[in-house]
């Protein structure tokens, strides 16, 4: 079974560390953090939709292979990995990236 990853977590992985993505999202540079936290009316991961709305517009104006369902939904760990692939990063590199984006613990070799 693969992990699955938040929307916020896909909007790490592919589009920006969390200090940016409320300024992204139109909204106040910190708003991002409160993401990560649930409401009375959002899960713990998921966006405003005032704010998926702009990330995707960003997204999708720098080609960044982020779909509108994940930012409803998020996306299996393989799947924000090949996207990655596709920009032409290497399997250590996209490692490397996930693992600075906080997204993926390092593992230590056997």
């Amino acid at each position: 079974m693969s992990r699955h990853l938040t929307p916020l977590d896909v909007c790490i992985a592919l589009i920006a560390p969390l200090k940016d993505l409320g300024e992204i999202g139109g909204v106040n540079q910190k708003s991002a953090y409160n993401w990560r936290v649930g409401s009375g009316w959002r899960a713990a991961g998921d966006i405003p939709p005032v704010a998926a709305r702009r990330i995707l517009a960003y997204a999708e104006a720098r080609s960044l292979g982020v779909e509108p369902r994940h930012l409803l939904c998020g996306a299996r760990l393989p799947q924000i990995e090949a996207i990655l692939a596709a920009r032409g990063m290497s399997e250590g590199d996209v490692a490397r990236h996930l693992m600075e984006r906080g997204l993926l613990l390092k593992v230590a070799a056997e």
